[in-house]
């Protein structure tokens, strides 16, 4: 199988979560995330293997093409696309983190945060 369009899915999806210009949500399966398309979504999420030799287990990044049925139609790791995309698992790293901040509202809590700090320390007292 050639990953070669997969990997330009995997680069645009990286620099579109980069600037904002797709919106991430959460999906029903826990830590996966999602974007949709007309016709289709796609899903990124990580699954930690088992340790080798009393070491540490790794994690591996995914994505998932998602059908208008619901049907899963694709799915490829950050493993498979290693020859075609540089720097693999760290974009697909990426994007999932961004991902998951944007779903999350990390940003929106933090300028929350920092706002009633500010306001604390805005204080006369």
């Amino acid at each position: 199988m050639s990953y070669e369009k997969v990997g330009k899915l995997i680069d645009s999806l990286y620099t579109s979560s980069k600037h904002g210009n797709i919106t991430w949500e959460e999906s029903e399966v826990d830590g996966t995330y999602q974007v949709s398309f007309p016709k289709y979504s796609v899903r990124i999420f990580y699954k930690t293997s088992s340790p080798n030799y009393g070491g540490e287990g790794t994690e591996d990044y995914f994505i998932q093409i998602i059908n208008e049925d619901g049907l899963v139609i694709d799915e490829v790791s950050d493993v498979d696309v290693k020859d075609i995309i540089e720097d693999s698992y760290k974009k697909l790293k990426e994007t999932y983190d961004l991902a998951r901040r944007q779903s999350l509202g990390v940003e929106e809590a933090l300028d929350a945060i920092i706002s009633n700090l500010d306001d604390l320390n805005d204080c006369p007292f």
